[in-house]
């Protein structure tokens, strides 16, 4: 692997249940292959809040600042906040569900100025509901800062339980990519087969139209019986497909990207208990969970 050059500006968050701020943090340093970047320096971008967990910047300067409790920010500069602009409500004290990500509508560098389409972001939300909490909403970043939020879902049918329930979001000119967990069931080795079961959106990365709709050239659009499982841990059988699967096999990839020039995503996979996983692939790519868990494999 030929070494990397990185030089950028990062506005980070981390886990949800540990982030009382968010910090821009400027990373400079050649990486080659093993190497871990150790040249970064934090300073304070917005303080006092509770349980962060994604940020969005709009074309307008304004950052939109999600806590997991279902509150959401909306950053207007330096010490201009307005604090509680929008809520979701969601699922509320149980693990990591809440609001857990939230993303730019990127047609906004194309779009008028002060359209629409230049203030809308998505979010990826657990609500209460016992069955398929997780869902992703559009939401609206008004002139006086306000979020309004659609109530009718882009996409739902995400599940969701306690722990693994993913979060990521992205958007492209291809459509919005959503990373989805898969409901939990940990052990090792690894039991949870909803990973590799098409019928089902869990331990997947999906894509779909900003509307929601399916592209016609996703992996499975064209399948008519796929892979299937009705439990995390029973058999495999045969059923229709989920069409809005774009990548599949992973565990919990609670944050993604996908790279512009080659289309490819970079996943950060949530490990068992003493790896984590760091996965390259693209449409159509399963990443080997259960049957995989970064440079282990297993034979059940």
């Amino acid at each position: 692997m030929r070494s990397l050059s990185v030089s950028r500006t990062l506005l980070l968050a981390a886990a949800a249940t540990t982030v009382s701020g968010v910090f821009a943090r400027q990373a400079s340093a050649q990486l080659a292959q093993g190497e871990v970047a150790t040249a970064f320096s934090a300073t304070p971008f917005v303080t006092g809040a509770s349980n962060v967990t994604d940020i969005a910047f709009l074309a307008d300067g304004r950052a939109v600042i999600t806590l997991q409790g279902g509150a959401i920010w909306v950053w207007k500069g330096e010490d201009n906040i307005k604090k509680n602009a929008g809520t979701i409500t969601v699922v509320q004290g149980n693990g990591e569900q809440g609001i857990l990500g939230v993303v730019a509508q990127k047609s906004f560098r194309e779009a008028p100025d002060g359209s629409e389409a230049q203030r809308t972001v998505f979010f990826y939300a657990s609500v209460p509901n016992q069955d398929n909490p997780n869902r992703v909403f559009k939401g609206v970043v008004q002139p006086d800062d306000t979020v309004v939020v659609t109530p009718q879902p882009v996409t739902a049918g995400l599940a969701g339980r306690a722990n693994h329930n993913g979060g990521g979001l992205i958007v492209t000119s291809d459509g919005l990519y959503i990373s989805v967990g898969d409901t939990g069931a940990n052990s090792t080795p690894p039991q949870n087969k909803f990973t590799s079961c098409l019928n089902v959106p869990h331990g997947k990365i999906l894509r779909v139209g900003l509307d929601g709709s399916i592209p016609t050239d996703n992996p499975l659009a064209n399948e008519t019986s796929v892979t299937s499982c009705t439990s995390a841990t029973g058999a495999f059988g045969m059923d229709a497909p989920d069409k809005r699967i774009y990548a599949w096999g992973l565990r919990n990839a609670y944050r993604f990207w996908v790279d512009p020039m080659t289309n490819l995503l970079w996943v950060g996979d949530v490990g068992e208990g003493t790896r984590e996983e760091v996965s390259v692939g693209g449409k159509g790519t399963h990443f080997g969970y259960p049957f995989e868990e970064g440079t282990v494999k297993y034979t059940q």
